[in-house]
């Protein structure tokens, strides 16, 4: 028989539940903590909300369901905003019945999105060092090994801001929401994350306002077309090599 030893340094992973109004809206899984930064974050990620003021409340209760520790969370939005998520819901119920479903989907994942402001192309040795001081702000991830990590820094290069997660998406929506919560622009800085960069981080970049993104893991194809058409600067740092800008073609 196969002997199993618990691992008192293995990383946390647990559901949540988000409620808008008390309307259900999503489960995901997390790392259990910067649960309000997450759910901002992720809310600005799905264009439900457009500024912090949107959310007038964050209720966040830990209980247990079929035996799982779960974390519910009803979020009270402005009137404008929860009538805008109501209409979208009744919109993708409405094309399911008509054989649109997959359209409708496939245009809910990937939206038409504003193009970013032209901006000054960076000069990327200001982050040839960064594998050299994240490791610093990975608290969590030091002990676990198991935790992705988006870092901010501001613009005269120093990161002040971290967060951690499981997930390589939440990890970045923690990020981005406690910028928002803060009164940070994303515009001016570089968001750096751990993981791997696909279409999905660069969209939640560009939706939040972000002007660069650097990723410590190579992007896809579909990334680097995406943040060529949208203005993102897409930055690359390899574990070996000096940073290098991205460059996509625009579609």
């Amino acid at each position: 028989m196969l002997s199993h030893t618990v691992n008192n340094n293995l990383v946390e992973e647990i559901p949540l539940v988000i409620t808008l109004n008390d309307i259900h809206f999503s489960v995901m899984l997390v790392s259990p903590f910067d649960i309000e930064d997450f759910v901002v974050g992720y809310l600005f990620s799905e264009l439900i909300i457009e500024s912090p003021v949107d959310v007038h409340d964050i209720d966040v209760n830990y209980t247990s369901a079929n035996g799982i520790d779960t974390i519910y969370v009803n979020v009270t939005l402005a009137n404008r905003r929860i009538e805008a998520f109501k209409h979208r819901q009744r919109t993708l119920k409405g094309a399911s019945g008509c054989g649109l479903c997959g359209k409708a989907a496939l245009a809910d994942a990937f939206p038409a999105l504003t193009p970013l402001p032209d901006s000054v192309i960076p000069d990327v040795n200001y982050l040839s060092n960064i594998r050299d001081i994240i490791p610093q702000w990975q608290h969590q991830g030091q002990s676990s090994g198991a935790l992705h990590g988006a870092f901010w820094i501001d613009n005269e290069g120093e990161v002040t801001l971290s967060r951690e997660d499981i997930g390589r998406h939440n990890a970045m929506d923690k990020l981005l929401g406690a910028l928002h919560k803060r009164g940070i622009k994303p515009s001016n800085g570089t968001l750096v994350i751990t993981s791997r960069c696909g279409a999905e981080l660069v969209q939640k970049a560009i939706i939040s306002g972000v002007g660069r993104l650097a990723s410590l893991a190579s992007p896809s194809t579909l990334a680097v077309s995406m943040a060529a058409k949208y203005n993102l600067h897409l930055i690359h740092i390899p574990k070996l090599d000096s940073p290098y800008l991205l460059k996509g073609r625009t579609q």
